[in-house]
């Protein structure tokens, strides 16, 4: 091998040592940046937790003081979920109306499938049934008012 072939080696083998060093740097500052990024989201998803939790014991709280409201008041009470997903119902209610079932299985009903079971408690249920399907479907709040 002739010496500009051995400099010509040794050329490229310092190009390739160079090019090696540089990935390898390249490769240590990305895995520290990755290293800090995951860091930084477990801390995030920590402090998310945390607020989660809080956010849950609030509202834990504040359906538990509802709920004793809703059976403490002396009226017969429903509401319906906005997406119609179901309704709440206090025990007044249920007794009021004489119902065979409790307000804890009454709440697993839709407010149609409620006023169904209970619109033969009226003097005219076909009144009652209208009434409340315009109501449902209005989505108007109905006070003071007697079918």
């Amino acid at each position: 091998m002739s010496s500009s072939e051995a400099e010509a080696l040794k050329r490229i083998l310092e190009r390739e040592r160079r090019a090696r060093k540089t990935a390898e740097k390249l490769l240590e500052a990305k895995s520290q940046d990755l290293y800090k990024t995951n860091e930084r989201l477990t801390q995030l998803a920590s402090a998310l937790e945390v607020r989660v939790n809080e956010r849950t014991a609030e509202l834990a709280t504040q359906n538990s003081l509802l709920s004793a409201l809703l059976e403490s008041i002396k009226a017969g009470i429903l509401f319906e979920s906005p997406k119609q997903e179901g309704i709440l119902v206090n025990q007044y209610l249920c007794t009021l109306l004489e119902l065979d079932f409790d307000a804890t299985n009454a709440s697993k009903l839709s407010a149609m499938q409620f006023t169904t079971a209970i619109g033969n408690k009226f003097v005219d249920p076909h009144i009652f049934l209208n009434q409340t399907t315009n109501c449902l479907e209005s989505k108007q709040s109905v006070v003071n008012e007697e079918w």
